[in-house]
Parts: structure tokens; sequence; C-alpha cells
């Protein structure tokens, strides 16, 4: 009765929505397990991301309402980490879905969506296995009861039917059961058992896995633990071959980045290939490996979104002193592109400024005098305006009636390539950069003090 009532405090809404021209998805359910709040993700490029969070009733119970629902597979749980207690729906736009869910398992009522109904058909399909796998701390299952029932419920997932007639969702998923079978077969490898098998007490199944025909469109993005499954399978393909080998083979044979030379070689689909790579970058924490990882990997990256994921991976492992500066570049009063990698074999001094801020017109005259102390000397005087694009004219004039000498670059709408790594939420800001490229001080003292001078000298004897 309260689900009831809650759909009928969303109606208001709906009739918005409907007479506004959306359509709008609504989901009721019940959350029979732990947790005080229920969250629904869609999945983007292989891995969960956050739609939206319901908190939970006195009654466990959640709701949620979507307009300009995408079309294809969402997930209800509570984190994006993991399988474990989240379960898989499909949502095209005006989808209505009421469920009850368990600890493992799920349960509709009411109005539903045929699709939805396939998916609860194909589930308790593979309830068992996805039991004895996912649910590995629960079930305390080995290989030795594992296998038998996978093999027996093989049997009937080759003779599986959609009875869905929408040939966009049978296509989706046909996908999704060979992706669901896969990631549930390798989870229960790769989890912790009592007993493990070696790999000929191994189901033909799993010496028939091949990442080519896997991969030969991106649709396992589509999937909603795309990533952790391209993880698994790369590992499970790897032990599996490295079981024959001795073992200074298998030393070398394991090398991560053989590894993964190898797995690249083996994936069909570019932008899987650049998901990939893109998973390995995560695993290196220093800024300067990371980029030499890039030099010979970031051909890989085919889309934007990689790009700049890769990026957001670069900036975050900035490091302080004696790490490798992340590179910038902008343009200078001549339209020509200036980066501060351009100076290495120098000191660099960075002023990062604006014409609109008064503390930074005032180090003007200490930056002259610090200038022509260290003139004829192997250090670069580099200012960095974080102007608006609009002021571009003002900096220009700026320039010349305050006769700013150094080297002065606009950063403008760009401004973010530099703020951000070195996280600049002030101005003005000072950095000083060593000969080799590494970084001294991301918060270097003012060019009116001694420090700065004592830091310099310090840099040009090395």
């Amino acid at each position: 009765m309260k689900i009831v009532k809650k759909f009928i405090l969303l109606l208001p809404v709906l009739f918005l929505f409907t007479v506004s021209g959306y359509a709008l998805s609504v989901i009721n359910g019940k959350w029979n397990h732990i947790g005080g709040d229920v969250t629904l993700f869609q999945v983007e490029n292989g891995v969960l991301k956050e739609v939206a969070t319901s908190i939970l009733t006195s009654e466990r119970e959640f709701s949620f309402a979507l307009n300009h629902t995408r079309s294809g597979f969402y997930v209800i749980g509570i984190t994006p980490n993991g399988a474990t207690n989240n379960h898989v729906f499909y949502l095209k736009p005006d989808d209505n879905l009421n469920v009850n869910i368990g600890k493992g398992t799920y349960e509709l009522f009411g109005n539903n969506t045929p699709e939805n109904k396939e998916i609860q058909r194909w589930h308790e399909l593979v309830q068992p296995l996805e039991f004895k796998s996912i649910y590995f701390m629960d079930a305390q299952s080995t290989y030795v009861d594992f296998f038998p029932l996978f093999e027996e419920k093989l049997k009937q997932i080759e003779t599986y039917q959609s009875n869905v007639a929408d040939p966009i969702f049978d296509k989706a998923f046909d996908a999704y059961r060979q992706f669901n079978l896969l990631h549930i077969a390798l989870c229960f490898l790769q989890t912790p058992r009592t007993k493990h098998p070696e790999v000929k007490d191994y189901p033909d199944y799993y010496r028939k896995i091949n990442p080519a025909q896997l991969t030969t469109t991106s649709v396992i993005l589509d999937y909603p633990y795309g990533i952790t499954l391209l993880r698994m399978l790369s590992m499970q393909i790897t032990l599996q071959n490295a079981a024959s080998l001795t073992e200074e083979e298998r030393k070398e044979y394991l090398d991560p980045y053989r590894t993964l030379d190898r797995y690249l070689l083996s994936l069909k689909d570019e932008k899987v290939r650049g998901e990939v790579v893109l998973l390995q970058a995560g695993s290196i924490r220093s800024y300067e490996k990371l980029t030499d990882y890039q030099e010979k990997y970031g051909k890989y990256f085919v889309t934007e979104s990689q790009k700049e994921r890769f990026n957001a991976l670069l900036i975050d492992r900035v490091s302080q002193a004696g790490g490798v500066a992340f590179d910038f570049k902008f343009k200078d009063v001549y339209a020509k592109e200036v980066a501060l990698s351009d100076f290495k074999g120098k000191v660099v001094y960075v002023d990062v400024w604006a014409t609109w801020c008064g503390p930074c017109k005032k180090e003007i005259p200490n930056m002259k005098e610090l200038e022509e102390k260290y003139t004829g000397k192997d250090v670069v005087f580099l200012g960095v305006s974080i102007d608006d694009p609009k002021d571009y004219d003002k900096w220009k004039v700026f320039l010349v009636e305050e006769q700013l000498s150094g080297i002065q670059i606009f950063a403008g709408a760009d401004r973010v390539n530099i703020t951000k790594p070195y996280k600049i939420n002030a101005i003005p800001r000072f950095m000083l950069f060593g000969k080799d490229g590494k970084i001294i001080s991301t918060d270097a003292p003012r060019p009116g003090t001694a420090e700065i001078r004592d830091l310099i000298d310090d840099a040009l004897k090395k």
C-alpha cells in the first residue's frame, strides 16, 4: 500500500513531464537487505556511474523518477565497485520498473516491461552459479561442486532463446548473456577458495575463451562490469598460458608490460584497446613513469573521453619537490605556443597572475629587480596570465604599459591546464623548476624575498 501511495505522489511530476513532451521512467521497489539507501547506476565505458540515490523509507521502500532515459542496462544496488548485491535491468524512455530486492536475488511485481521479465528469467537460470561465484563469502563453494553445475547449466544456456520481439534489445541481451556468463565463470576462479583447480580440471568452456571474438566491437563496454571483465580476462588467459612454463619462463612471461602488449594484440576493437591501456595506467603511481607510459601507449587513446581521463590521471600524479613538472603550453603575444618544457636545461621561475589582481601588480617591481639580478644566467622568468579570454587585448596593453620583460604567455580559457594540476586557487602564485625539468617548489617564495634568491642560486649549481 505504501508503494502505491508513493507512486501517487509522483503523479504530478509524471503529468508535468508528460505535458512537457518528456518521457518519464519511474522505478518503485523495496530493498530487503543491508544499507540505508539504494543507488541507480548507468553504464559508461564499462563501469557504473551513479544516476541517483534514494534514501530508504522506514519500510525500506525506494523510488526513482528519470526523464530522458537512455536505452540500455541499468543497475540498482549499493556500490559501483562490484556485482555483489547489485541487480541489472533494462530501461527505455517511458519504461517503468517495479521490483522487490533481497540478498542475491529479486522479484518483479505489478506492471513491468517484457525486457525486464526476460532479464529476470535469465537471472533465475544463472543465479545458482552467480551465488557460488559472486557471493563466494556466503557460498563457500569450490570447483568440485561448481564445475559440474556450470556444465549442467551450459546445456540449458546453449538453447536459451529470448521471448522479446525487439531486435534492439535482443542484440544487446545476446551480448549481455555472453558477458554475464563469462563474468560468473572468471569471478569463480579469481576469488578466494579453500581448494583451487589446475588448468587440466577446467571445463572446455574456459579453454575456448577468445578475446578476439569477444572484442570484434566495443559492446563489452555496454556490460555493467565490462572493465572488470577485461581485467579478469587478461589475467585468466595469462595464467592459463603460463601454467605450462618453467619458473624462469614464467617470470619473463608475466612481466606486466609484456602481458599488456600480448593482450592488446589479441583485442580487435580500438576503443576497447584504449580502455585496457587506461586501466593499466591507473596502477602507475609516479607522474614520471606515467609520462613514459604515455609515450609508448598514448597512441591507443582514440576517444576524447579516453584522452581526458588519462590527462586527469596525469594531473592527479603531479607531485611536489623532486617530481617531474606537469607540462603546460600557452600562446605569447605573437600567437606562438610556448611550453614549460621548452626551457629544459634552464631554471624556470613562473609567475601566475592576472591584470585584475592587485597583489600581483605589487610584485612587478620586485620581479623586475630579480630578473635584472640574473641577467645572462640560465634562468627563465615566465609569466602566465589567467585573465579571461575577453581581456586578451587588455593583457597585451598591460604588458606594454608596465614594460614587463621575461616571457609572457596567456592561458585564458585553458587556464585549467595550469591551475588544476598545480592546485592554484589564489594568485599571485610563484613556482620554481630545475634544469632537469623537475619541481623545486609549486608554491615558491615571492620575488622580493631572500629565500627565492637562495633557491635559484642553489638550482643554478645543479
